[in-house]
């Protein structure tokens, strides 16, 4: 099957892939089926729903307590409890930016590979995914971290005994009651985890 042609494709609708449709729509672009603009775009997203890497964040994380970076473009996160959950939280704030810029993005899809069309520096990326492939003049590649954590390697890890895991996995503080626990990192996870594990564990950062 011949690919689809379009001018751009952003792959993620994280708080990167919602701020790059915001802007695409603003100059102009419009998604397959719309009137025509200046030039088209498609948004596809791994995640069966809005909310990016916020989605899949612990629940003890509350808006309290959480950094102040999650604001999207030309709309901000409305008042809301200090004590609701980010988990909850943030996600709707996704899904009212999502429908409020109609950005109309393809989930729960995958992308399998993105390579050149042709030799050409100037040629389009054909980006294959689950749900069909894209011949793009541009591709957004917004898909962060959250599902590809990186773990160093330290020497001694190997033969460490006792527990290692990356933010990505991280549940609850309470695992954690009594023991000692390192927090590697001067992030704002890092952080985050320092201010609920150091209340039931011995902690070193």
């Amino acid at each position: 099957m011949k690919p689809s042609q379009l001018d751009v494709l952003v792959i993620g609708a994280g708080q990167a892939g919602l701020s790059a449709g915001h802007h695409l729509r603003r100059r102009g672009l419009r998604t397959p089926g719309e009137p025509p603009g200046t030039g088209s775009f498609v948004m596809l997203d791994a995640n069966p729903r809005p909310g990016g890497a916020w989605q899949h964040r612990w629940r003890s994380l509350l808006m309290g307590t959480v950094n102040g970076i999650y604001d999207l473009p030309g709309m901000h996160q409305p008042p809301v409890d200090p004590g609701t959950p980010s988990v909850d939280a943030l996600p709707s704030y996704f899904a009212a930016f999502e429908a409020a810029n109609d950005l109309r993005v393809r989930r729960p899809v995958t992308v399998r590979a993105v390579r050149r069309a042709d030799d050409g520096p100037r040629g389009r990326l054909l980006v294959e995914s689950e749900a069909g492939t894209w011949a793009a003049r541009w591709v957004v590649n917004a898909t962060g971290t959250w599902t590809n954590p990186y773990l160093p390697d330290i020497p001694g890890t190997q033969s460490f005994r006792g527990r290692q895991l990356h933010v990505h996995d991280y549940v609850s503080a309470d695992e954690f009651a009594g023991r000692r626990v390192v927090v590697v990192g001067a992030g704002v996870s890092a952080i985050q985890l320092l201010n609920e594990i150091s209340r039931v564990a011995q902690t070193y950062w």
